[in-house]
């Protein structure tokens, strides 16, 4: 007899909050999406970084909001009836940036991530986490820890020199 009869199931499985920018379809993980909201105001932030769009207060605390499609390289966002502003979180911090389009919450099996590819160029690279095949599209899944990073080192970058 031998066997019980049962087998192993792999439970490693993200969900990714997905989303269009710039004609791609990214994704982030679902327990990093703090927020998904209309396009508000914000107020724009003198002398900041280009892709930096500006800051808004979110329930007391002020959050940078960005141009991710222009951080990327991809060509600046342009607002629409369906633009969302994405509010991530991280190690207690959190910012935001604008989406096209949002799109579904998809399952991952996390054996099913490919690395990020080689000609991506590392500037965009420090973003990604790696490649997921979602028929018809590939989804590049966004690091939320590095996104926020970025928008934390603005002043400390500005005034270095940087």
């Amino acid at each position: 007899m031998g066997s019980t009869g049962t087998t192993m199931v792999s439970h490693d499985i993200s969900e990714l909050v997905t989303f269009w920018i710039g004609g791609c379809l990214f994704g982030v993980d679902i327990c990093k999406v703090q927020e998904i909201d209309k396009v508000r105001q914000w107020t724009p932030v003198p002398q900041a970084d280009p892709h930096v769009l500006g800051i808004l207060s979110l329930r007391g605390s002020i959050v940078t909001i960005m141009d991710l499609a222009a951080k990327l390289g991809l060509c600046p966002t342009k607002l629409s009836h369906d633009s969302r502003i994405v509010i991530i979180s991280a190690d207690g911090r959190c910012a935001g940036f604008v989406a096209d389009q949002i799109g579904p919450v998809m399952s991952m099996p996390s054996d099913q991530i490919c690395p990020v590819p080689a000609n991506v160029r590392p500037e965009q690279a420090r973003f990604m986490e790696g490649i997921f095949q979602a028929q018809p599209h590939l989804v590049s899944i966004l690091r939320a820890e590095a996104i926020i990073e970025d928008t934390k080192g603005q002043d400390t970058a500005t005034e270095a020199g940087i």
